[in-house]
C-alpha cells in the first residue's frame, strides 16, 4: 500500500537496501548525522495528489503526535524530545528539513543511528498527504502510493485492498506491482479456522497457522503446505522488579527447567519451529550458536532440561516455594503452546504456578511499574536485518521507563552495564565495520544469556496453507509470504 524514502529489496529474498521513493540510497555524511534524499518526480497518492517532500516530515510529526511506541525508531532526529513533551505541537523541522521545490529531504540526527536506513523502510515513516489529522483515523485510510489501496476496513474482521489506479511501478526491486485485483482478507484469531476456510474452498491462503495442527496437512495437503523459516525468537520474560526473578539464580533455574522442545513441538514441530537457548535468532546477524543452559553435551544447542542444576539453583538464590504469576493475553498461541511446559517446569523446581489469562488483565500488570507479575511471554520477527532490533529494543537499560509505560519495550527491566557497554559498541561500529560490529552484538547475545534475561523459547518460521488454484508464493526480505504476487487460476 505505501512507500518509503528506502526499502528492503523485494524480489530477492536478501534484506538488500534499495531506493524507493527516493532515487538513491545515501552515504550518511557529517559523522553519520546527515543524510540526504532527494524525490523521484512524478508518484502521486491514490487521490491523484502529488508526493512532495514535506509529506514525510509531516509523516513522522504524525507519528509522534500519536504518542506512538513506534516513534522511538526516530528518537535521534533533532527535535523529538520537545515531540515527546508536546506531541500534539511536534515540530521536527530542526531534523527533517525538505524542500518541495527542490524534492529534497535531509535527515539532521543528534548522534549516528547505525539503523536509521532499516527504520525508514517501515510504514511509519511512510509520507501522508497534507489535511491528515494527527489523530487515530479509525477505519478511515490514508491515501496510498503503492499499487493497492483500501477498498473497506471492518476491525477486526476484513480488510479489502484493490486497485490503485494511480500506480505506475517505478522500481521492481522496491515494489512490485501486485498480480490480483483485488485481496480480500478475513481476520479470524483462530489458525483452524483459517486452515479449513482453504481446505472448503472459501479462501486462498491461510496465514499464520504455525499453531495448528499441522500434522494431517503434511501427509494429505503437502503439496499446498508452505514451510519456511524467518528470523523469529519466542520467549518468556521475567519482571526483574520482583522476587523472585531479580535473582539470576532464579532467572538461571528457569532457563534450565522448561522444556524448549515440548514448546516447539506445540508450535509447528519438526521443519518448523525448533528450541532456541538464546535472543538472536539462527542465520540472523550477530547470531552465534551458545546455550549454557541445558543438559550435556553443551555444544551450542538445547538437548534437554536440567532439573537438578535448576533445583540447586532455585535451594541457592533463596526463593524455593514463592508463587509465580505468569500473565498472558488472551487466544495467545505461544502462551497456548509455553503455559504446559511452564508450569511443569515452575512445579518441579519448587515454584507455585499461578496462570492469569487475559487482555485487559495482562495490559493493566504490565503497564504498572510495580505490576503483580512474575512472567509474561512474548514473539518478535524482526522488522530489519538488526541485531538491535532484539537485543537494543528489548533489553537496554534505556528502554525501560517505569513512568512511561506507553513507551516501554524492556517490560521487565533487565538492566545490565556490560550488556549495555557492548551494545554501544556495536551500534558504533555498524556504520563503518559491519562484520567487526556482529562480533559485539554476539558478545552481547552472550551477556543476556549468561544473565537469564529472557527464558527464549522456539524459533519458528512460516507456515501457510495455499487453495488448489493459488501458486507463485514468493518470499519478501523477512521471508513472509508476498501475498500481492500470488497468482490465482
Amino acid at each position: 500500500m505505501g512507500d518509503g524514502l528506502v526499502a528492503l529489496a523485494q524480489d530477492s529474498g536478501a534484506a538488500q537496501l534499495v531506493p524507493d521513493l527516493a532515487t538513491a540510497v545515501p552515504v550518511p555524511t557529517n559523522g553519520g548525522r546527515t543524510y540526504a534524499f532527494r524525490l523521484r518526480p512524478g508518484i502521486r497518492y491514490s487521490t491523484g495528489i502529488p508526493v512532495r517532500a514535506s509529506d514525510l516530515r509531516r509523516g513522522l510529526e504524525r507519528l509522534f503526535s500519536l504518542d506512538s511506541k513506534e516513534a522511538l525508531d526516530y528518537s535521534a532526529l533533532q527535535g523529538p524530545a520537545e515531540c515527546t513533551q508536546r506531541p500534539a505541537a511536534c515540530d521536527l523541522s530542526p531534523g527533517v528539513i525538505t524542500d518541495d521545490r527542490a524534492g529534497t529531504v535531509i535527515l539532521r540526527l543528534t548522534h549516528p543511528d547505525p539503523d536509521l536506513l532499516f527504520e525508514l523502510t517501515l510504514p511509519m515513516a511512510w509520507p501522508v498527504p497534507p489535511g491528515t489529522p494527527r489523530t487515530h483515523l479509525a477505519t478511515r485510510p490514508i491515501p496510498s502510493t503503492g499499487p493497492y489501496r483500501v477498498g473497506a476496513f471492518v476491525p477486526g474482521r476484513r480488510l479489502l485492498l484493490v486497485r490503485n489506479q494511480r500506480f505506475r511501478e517505478w522500481s521492481r526491486a522496491a515494489q512490485p506491482d501486485g498480480y490480483p485485483d483485488r485481496i480480500d482478507i478475513r481476520m479470524d484469531d483462530d489458525p483452524s479456522h483459517r486452515v479449513q476456510a482453504v481446505l472448503d474452498g472459501e479462501a486462498d491462503m491461510a496465514l499464520e497457522i504455525a499453531s495448528a495442527d499441522l500434522a494431517p496437512l503434511r501427509t494429505r495437503f503437502a503439496s499446498q503446505l508452505r514451510l519456511g523459516t524467518q528470523p523469529d525468537t519466542s520467549f518468556l520474560s521475567f519482571n526483574l522488579q520482583r522476587p523472585p526473578f531479580n535473582s539470576v539464580l532464579a532467572r538461571q533455574a528457569m532457563n534450565l527447567a522448561i522444556d524448549r522442545s515440548a514448546v516447539a513441538r506445540r508450535l509447528g514441530g519438526p521443519g518448523l519451529s525448533t528450541p532456541a537457548c538464546q535472543v538472536l535468532p539462527p542465520n540472523f546477524p550477530g547470531y552465534r550458536a551458545y546455550c549454557p543452559w541445558t543438559s550435556a553435551p553443551r555444544d551450542g544447542r538445547w538437548h534437554g532440561p536440567d532439573l537438578v542444576r535448576a533445583r540447586a539453583l532455585v535451594r541457592d538464590s533463596g526463593t524455593a516455594g514463592a508463587t509465580i504469576d505468569f500473565v498472558t493475553p488472551g487466544n495467545d498461541p505461544i502462551a497456548a503452546a509455553a503455559t504446559g511446559p511452564l508450569v511443569a517446569a515452575l512445579r518441579a523446581i519448587g515454584y507455585r504456578p499461578r496462570v492469569i489469562s487475559g487482555d485487559a488483565e495482562f495490559s493493566r500488570r504490565l503497564a504498572d511499574p510495580h505490576g503483580q507479575w512474575n512472567i509474561s511471554d512474548g514473539d518478535w520477527t524482526a522488522d530489519y536485518p538488526s541485531p538491535g532490533e532484539f537485543l537494543q529494543y528489548f533489553l537496554s537499560c534505556a528502554n525501560y521507563r517505569p513512568g512511561d509505560p506507553a513507551r516501554t519495550t524492556n517490560t521487565g527491566g533487565f538492566c545490565n552495564a556490560t550488556f549495555d557497554r557492548l551494545v554501544g559498541q556495536a551500534e558504533t561500529l555498524q556504520l563503518t565495520d559491519p562484520a567487526a560490529a556482529q562480533d559485539i552484538w554476539a558478545l552481547a547475545d552472550r551477556v543476556a544469556v549468561d544473565q537469564a534475561a529472557w527464558v527464549p523459547l522456539a524459533n519458528t518460521g512460516y507456515a501457510e496453507l495455499l487453495s488448489r488454484r493459488a501458486g507463485h508464493l514468493t518470499l519478501d526480505a523477512d521471508g513472509l509470504p508476498q501475498i500481492d504476487q500470488l497468482w490465482v487460476r
